[in-house]
């Protein structure tokens, strides 16, 4: 594996690591798709995993805001202090989940009954300890991010994806109350295995320590230029507070009709899938990029706002087609990936809405998720809680309210709600939140590029078999249909964009491969 990859191009070396990480991710949820369906037992699994994955998760969206700037600017490790605590917390909580699995069901999940209650009681046993495990990836995943060493969190987070795919090839025929715990157990020794492959560069003699950026100020922790505990409790306090998000998600679910958790579940995996290989990596290089250009408690300087321009909006343009293929092609897009097995019509019919919905919605994730980054490259991280804040009022009545009356489908509509709230939050301080940053060109950029999409979905999709858009046809035949649709939609917005809007293409270029003076501009180290 590549030590240390450029920031100046686009890495495509951890693209494809990326890619081959979620293509195994996906055979995993493909498989899984068929063995459980949307069976109680798989309603049992999304419960269990929940508490490890919503505690987890306050580890993904505070640690990097703050260990990646710090690595990015300084050469020393001015972090140890709040790296150990929050691994000490961490493992306190896969502890107590450990012992008290039963009181962490009935509130992630008061709705389930039966099998469905019991299975998840003993599933938590078993993946637990993937609270401190997760943690622990995401803290060396920002390391690694910081020294521009990209392909180490792909290679580590794939593993888990890998050893649940041996333990379905070595059960076949297994009962399903019994192979579940081997799916479970799977799923925390491949998070074992993972956390011990991205230690490896710390093991290795000489490893690579960036210089700090010309320019840059040093951050530290306790009592130096700049202490991280005040902004990590701010942080963790706009996590909680977006963590209710999908935890009021599965409060909801669990209560509709059987199979709602599992396909809502079904449903953000497969809108995820096209996240993780687009957005995702593509955040990951452009918040390094930031951060090392950025100057903490000061307007953005030429470097940044050239870097952040660039990126903005090279992202909304290369998204909003994928929000449009999703949207489009929802059914057929579901009954390719996960009707296979014991997800049958029922299940896709279920599953389908919560694709197209959140599908739609994805430009809006992917726009959030960026401007989030950019707000902590700046130092700003504390400007999270009232983001937080505002997505969530939005939210959570809405999810209440639209399950009642549409069941997933309104529970998948509140999400986008709520990111558009956000947004629309950010957008109406821009000044305080982005100084001196422009947003409108990027936006703009986005808006074409998903209405050349949309023209282009809707003229294939008008001339695909009503059979195949609605999930009818065979595993196989419904997979070459869907692989046609994608390819033809493709061309064809690319061909329309080559003639009414070769500016997006220009952008693109810009935002994957920055012109030498930009990425000289940028301070790299």
């Amino acid at each position: 594996m590549t030590p240390a990859l450029s920031c100046d191009r686009f890495p495509l070396f951890y693209w494809l690591l990326t890619l081959l990480a979620r293509a195994t991710s996906a055979g995993k949820e493909i498989l899984l798709a068929a063995v459980l369906g949307t069976s109680p037992w798989k309603d049992a699994l999304v419960a269990a995993w929940t508490a490890p994955a919503l505690v987890a998760s306050y580890g993904n969206e505070t640690l990097p805001a703050l260990l990646t700037p710090a690595w990015a600017r300084s050469a020393s490790r001015p972090v140890r202090a709040l790296v150990g605590s929050v691994a000490a917390a961490q493992m306190l909580l896969s502890v107590a989940a450990l012992l008290w699995p039963r009181a962490l069901i009935a509130l992630v999940a008061p709705g389930l009954t039966g099998a469905a209650w019991t299975g998840a009681i003993a599933l938590e046993r078993w993946l637990a300890l993937n609270i401190a495990l997760l943690g622990g990836q995401t803290m060396l995943a920002a390391r690694w991010n910081a020294q521009r060493r990209f392909g180490w969190m792909p290679a580590g987070t794939s593993c888990a994806a890998a050893t649940v795919l041996a333990a379905l090839a070595l059960t076949p025929g297994m009962a399903l109350e019994r192979r579940i715990f081997w799916i479970g157990g799977a799923i925390t020794v491949g998070n074992v295995l993972g956390l011990v492959l991205m230690l490896t560069p710390a093991l290795r003699r000489g490893a690579r320590r960036p210089a700090a950026p010309s320019g840059a100020a040093a951050v530290t922790v306790g009592g130096g230029a700049k202490s991280h505990w005040p902004a990590l409790g701010v942080l963790l306090g706009a996590t909680l507070v977006l963590n209710l998000v999908p935890l009021a998600e599965r409060m909801a679910a669990s209560g509709l009709h059987p199979g709602s958790l599992a396909a809502f579940d079904y449903g953000e995996r497969l809108v995820q899938m096209a996240f993780s290989v687009t957005v995702a990596p593509f955040t990951a290089v452009s918040f390094t990029r930031l951060a090392e250009a950025a100057v903490p408690g000061r307007a953005a300087p030429p470097a940044f706002a050239a870097h952040f321009e660039a990126a903005w909006q090279g992202l909304l343009t290369l998204i909003a087609p994928a929000a449009a293929a999703l949207a489009v092609y929802a059914r057929l897009l579901t009954r390719c990936i996960f009707g296979w097995g014991r997800f049958g019509a029922a299940s896709v019919a279920l599953t389908a809405p919560v694709v197209a919905i959140k599908g739609a919605g994805l430009a809006l994730d992917a726009a959030f998720y960026f401007l989030l980054f950019a707000i902590y490259a700046q130092g700003r991280e504390r400007s999270k809680l009232p983001i937080a804040v505002a997505l969530a009022a939005a939210n959570l009545p809405l999810l209440f309210w639209w399950a009642r009356l549409w069941g997933v489908a309104g529970l998948a509509a509140a999400h986008v709600a709520g990111c558009a709230a956000a947004l629309a939050w950010i957008g109406a301080r821009h000044r305080r939140y982005l100084p001196g940053l422009r947003c409108c060109a990027g936006i703009a950029a986005g808006v074409r590029a998903g209405g050349l999409a949309i023209a282009a979905a809707l003229g294939v999709r008008a001339l695909l078999p009503q059979a195949a858009l609605a999930g009818g046809l065979g595993g196989a035949a419904s997979c070459g249909w869907a692989a046609l649709a994608l390819a033809a939609t493709a061309l064809l917005t690319a061909a329309m964009a080559a003639l009414w809007a070769p500016e997006l293409w220009t952008g693109v270029r810009q935002a994957l491969a920055p012109a030498p003076g930009l990425a000289a501009a940028g301070g790299r180290p």
